[in-house]
């Protein structure tokens, strides 16, 4: 994320004006990929897109923080974000605040700190080998596509994110337990 595609072996910060000025308020890694909500939950990737996992639409790599197309996860803010090795899935909060706090305890928790409250979606794309995206096939998804299920069911506002972090959960569980049966 740095722009100049170099390994470093000590912690460099990037800097604001690489994500456009915003505060960052989550980073989660994947195997050559990484991606970060800003508190206005807006999503940005780089690094390797093999598999298309930058939802970019494309499978090229990008060197630098580069902003996912709001117009892509259905202008909801993102919530929650959790890359595989060659995958990445997202939860978006529709009619939420649209700020993403770090810290707010009960955010992280299902509460409605932030995050409560309207339609909740996960997206997934990058590699879909083994039906590891959740969409019923083994298919490569180059940009972000909402996972149907039983897991949208109406709930109340406060068990909303809970509800999709536990999704969520299932998901990663599923790929994870796919991906060490292969090792």
């Amino acid at each position: 994320g740095h722009s100049d595609g170099q390994d470093c072996v000590s912690p460099v910060q990037l800097e604001r004006k690489m994500f456009g000025g915003a505060r960052i308020a989550m980073v989660a890694c994947g195997g050559g990929h990484t991606c970060a909500i800003s508190e206005a939950g807006h999503l940005f990737s780089w690094g390797s897109g093999l598999w298309g996992q930058l939802a970019n639409g494309a499978r090229t790599d990008r060197l630098a923080p580069g902003l996912v197309d709001p117009a892509l996860l259905a202008h909801a803010p993102c919530v929650l974000v959790a890359c595989g090795a060659n995958h990445t899935a997202v939860i978006t909060v529709q009619g939420s605040s649209g700020h993403v706090a770090a810290d707010d305890a009960s955010a992280r928790h299902g509460g409605s700190g932030g995050i409560g409250g309207g339609g909740t979606t996960l997206f997934t794309w990058g590699r879909g080998e083994d039906g590891r995206l959740g969409h019923n096939d083994a298919e490569d998804r180059l940009v972000p596509t909402p996972v149907r299920g039983a897991w949208q069911q109406e709930q109340e506002p406060a068990h909303t994110a809970l509800r999709a972090r536990q999704a969520l959960g299932k998901v990663l569980s599923s790929v994870l337990s796919r991906s060490r049966s292969r090792l």
